[in-house]
């Protein structure tokens, strides 16, 4: 019986008959597409995988030993899932269980740091592919039909490697559609994560880069070491000092660099250098940082909603305000947040979902998936909350609704249960207020009996804790009603910061890199954060120099 790891190994997938003049139309047209259209493409998919999971030991349970006719009886008869009722199937020992076989193995992080396994059939995974080089074109496209990337382009992949679905989707760009890395993928996967950011950067001085998919916090960092180290002294020898070995190339992309930002009268920028076509962040800091992104790199970042369980299940396009949902990858329901409520305070509750013909602009939701072509999840709920916005007067007239990605469900941080705050509107309200914080990260506590929203956040320049706090206190009663009422009408001001000197992430993530922990453990998370996450940070805080006020 093969492991998961000798069935990754002898992943294969079909090369794609790439024809440029029909890649657009192929790969991006359902953004054309009307609700009604959307709806009936998705009755139809799910009545194909309701045939082929019927028979399988999974697929027997989870549909209740019946085989729904339609999109209602589905939704009427089948209970809503999550990860803990498909626990024991999602194993390689089990597979004999699983609706279809399975191609490869993908994980990624659930509650506790735990894993979750996700098998992929092969047409999933050449699915989630063909909606990546979606993504792809759209985000290097200048207007609607304009295929800037195919065969031969050159991808900065800042993403982890195998089994996460990030380093499957980099082998996978490869083989389909011949998209090479600027570090090949069988390299990068072997080089730990921060030294292949500084490599990929390095590499790409000597070549050209077509697009960058990366976390937008990085390319905000990249962004603003490069004009640091263009705005010192002396910058040109200290540079030639430090790389003595650089190449006649990377000599002659700097000094160009150099030279096209002093005819625009201003001074060189990431994006002078690496004159990509596009940018694709990941991270639900994406649309705060983008104004940043923009101005080290000269264009703004487009998104892409993608996870382990759903493949790339949505894309934005350069005239789109947000993302639209594709049709091909999963079933999609969306559960409004006041029914995800009812279900929280009631365990025997069944929540009722909505199609996307019947969402409301300004609403929030939680995603329900049910899986295509032969994936195990049944109405699954992923835990990402969502909102619908307002019709953009630059979107396609009879498109699809946009949508943003608000954050994980169970990484909002419930405040006296008054309001919930969830990453994004954290990242916004830190942002706004224009203070030099570089990481952070935040969880509730209790002091004197009072809730306490509690900031842990490094800092990259002078500042008081006293200043700090009033500003991210005033910023979040801008971006959050619920917790400005919290303190109009219940007299509760909840924020608490601490500032931590700058290196202290640092030392965090060196410290468990030496212990052999995994990617996910390396840095403690955005939002409720554990209290040894806490201890370990302001014991590494010791060793910095103490902030200045």
């Amino acid at each position: 019986m093969l492991s998961a790891a000798e069935l990754n190994a002898h992943m294969q997938i079909p090369v794609a008959n790439w024809d440029q003049n029909s890649a657009w139309e192929r790969f991006t047209g359902f953004r054309n597409l009307t609700v009604q259209q959307f709806c009936e493409i998705q009755e139809q998919l799910l009545g194909e995988q309701i045939r082929t999971i019927g028979g399988s030991k999974l697929g027997s349970r989870l549909l209740r030993m019946t085989k729904p006719e339609d999109v209602e009886e589905f939704r009427r008869t089948i209970p809503l899932t999550t990860y803990a009722d498909y626990t024991k199937y999602l194993n390689p020992s089990a597979r004999a269980d699983l609706p279809a076989f399975e191609y490869m193995w993908a994980h990624t992080t659930g509650a506790q740091a735990r894993y979750k396994y996700v098998p992929y059939t092969r047409r999933a995974y050449t699915r989630m592919l063909d909606n990546l080089m979606g993504a792809f074109i759209l985000s290097t496209a200048r207007e609607p039909g304009d295929v800037r990337i195919g065969p031969g382009s050159s991808i900065m992949y800042n993403v982890p490697p195998r089994p996460y679905l990030s380093g499957y989707a980099a082998f996978g760009m490869e083989r389909r559609f011949g998209l090479k890395g600027v570090i090949e993928p069988v390299v990068a996967e072997h080089m730990e994560f921060k030294t292949k950011i500084r490599t990929n950067f390095e590499t790409a001085i000597e070549r050209k880069v077509d697009l960058i998919v990366s976390m937008t916090s990085v390319l905000v960092s990249a962004g603003e070491q490069f004009s640091e180290s263009f705005s010192r002294k002396k910058a040109k020898s200290t540079s030639a000092k430090k790389h003595p070995s650089r190449s006649w190339r990377s000599k002659f992309r700097l000094g160009t660099a150099v030279l096209k930002a002093a005819l625009r009268g201003r001074k060189p920028r990431a994006g002078d250098v690496w004159n990509t076509k596009g940018i694709i962040g990941w991270g639900v800091d994406t649309p705060v940082f983008r104004d940043r992104v923009e101005g080290h790199w000269g264009m703004s970042p487009r998104e892409i909603y993608a996870c382990t369980e759903g493949g790339v299940m949505g894309m934005q396009g350069r005239d789109a305000a947000g993302m639209v949902f594709s049709p091909y990858m999963n079933f999609v329901e969306f559960l409004p947040s006041k029914e995800a409520a009812k279900m929280e305070n009631d365990s025997s509750y069944q929540g009722n979902t909505h199609l996307l013909e019947e969402v409301v602009a300004g609403e929030m939701y939680e995603v329900v998936i049910s899986s295509f072509y032969g994936m195990p999840f049944v109405r699954y709920r992923l835990g990402h909350q969502i909102r619908f916005l307002e019709k953009s007067t630059s979107a396609i007239e009879s498109g699809l609704p946009e949508f943003e990605f608000l954050g994980r469900s169970d990484d909002r941080l419930d405040i006296a249960g008054f309001t919930r705050i969830d990453e994004k509107t954290m990242w916004q309200a830190v942002e706004r207020t224009g203070l030099p914080i570089g990481s952070w990260t935040a969880r509730t506590e209790s002091r004197d009996g009072k809730p306490v929203l509690h900031l842990y956040a490094e800092a990259n320049g002078s500042m008081s804790e006293a200043d700090a706090e009033d500003k991210i206190h005033a910023a979040l009663r801008v971006e959050d009603d619920f917790y400005r009422d919290l303190e109009d009408m219940l007299g509760i001001r909840p924020l608490e910061i601490t500032l931590l000197p700058p290196g202290t992430w640092d030392r965090y993530y060196d410290s468990r890199l030496k212990q052999g922990l995994q990617l996910h453990d390396l840095v403690p998370p955005r939002m409720n954060s554990t209290v040894n996450d806490v201890s370990d940070l302001m014991t590494f805080a010791q060793e910095g120099e103490p902030v200045a006020p």
